[in-house]
Parts: C-alpha cells; structure tokens; sequence
C-alpha cells in the first residue's frame, strides 16, 4: 500500500513538472515610451490656441504617432474637440517636440507589430466650470481606441492657461 502511494504521489509531481514546462512563456512588460527633451519648447503664445484666450475656451486633441528615425514623433490629429478649434494643430507642435530616447526606440523597434502611440492633450482655461470639466474627461475617455487595437497609451499632456487682466 505505500509503495502504491509512493508511485502515485511520484506520478502526480512527474505531471505537475510537465504541465509546469508546458505553461505559457511570461508576458513581456507592456511598452511605455520615455522621452528626452528636444528643445525649450515654443513659446506660449504658439502653446496656447488663439480661441483659448481669446474666448476663455478649454478643449482637447487626440493624436496618434508613430517615431521617426530621428526619434522625433509623426502624429496626426485624430480627434479634436471643439472642432475646428485650433488645438489640434498645437497640439502636434506640441508632440513633435518630443524625442523618444534611445533605449525607448529601441525597444519600440522590437515590438511584434508597429503600433500607434496615443496622446491625448487636455487644455484647460483656468478657472473651468464643472460642466466644462466633465465635457473634456468624457471627450478624452471616448478618445482612447482612436488610434487602433495594440495602440501603446501615453499619459496625457495638459496645458493650462489663466488670463490675467483684460485685453
């Protein structure tokens, strides 16, 4: 009898070790571009869209982007809110200042697949009014899949602005 359930107690690990051996390899961690600055950036004036000052107005642009060579971001406007407003072409001024270091090309380089890296950019008149708030979060949320499956989130770049005094 313990012989018996020696063997068995011996076959039951002898599958564990094979069933073990035959598991999916670990995931690899998911790919989160870093950045290394490319210039001081543009002066606010070309941060800011004209409308946002002039009319007191937040908004958001949605791009998605693909690197370049140079490491340098390729983006395209795929959502912009309002409309015609003007902030999606800030916006990838904004992101073409953008350079993705070495290390991060690199690993972008050796994904299975190209995909787009998604950035939603928030810009946000100061003081904003709660239903203005809660415009822009759903419009950022609604957002997320515009550049395709696989795309690779990026957090998000905001731009606040307040006037001061009147023009």
């Amino acid at each position: 009898m313990r012989i018996a359930a020696i063997i068995v107690a011996a076959l039951a690990c002898a599958s564990g070790a094979s069933l073990a051996q035959q598991a999916d390899p670990p995931e690899a961690a998911p790919f989160r571009p870093s950045y290394e600055r490319v210039a001081d950036g543009p002066p606010v004036g070309r941060i800011v869209p004209p409308r946002m000052l002039d009319r007191g107005q937040s908004g958001m642009a949605h791009l998605c982007c693909t690197p370049r060579a140079d490491r340098t971001l390729s983006c395209e406007v795929a959502h912009e809110w309002p409309r015609r407003s003007g902030f999606g072409a800030v916006a990838i001024g904004m992101a073409e200042q953008r350079r993705l270091t070495v290390a991060s090309y690199e690993a972008y380089q050796n994904l299975p697949a190209p995909v787009a890296l998604s950035y939603p950019v928030e810009f946000r008149m100061l003081p904003m009014r709660a239903n203005v708030e809660a415009g822009l979060s759903d419009a950022v949320a609604g957002a997320r899949m515009l550049c395709g499956e696989g795309s690779v989130p990026a957090e998000p770049i905001v731009v606040s602005a307040e006037r001061i005094g009147r023009r």
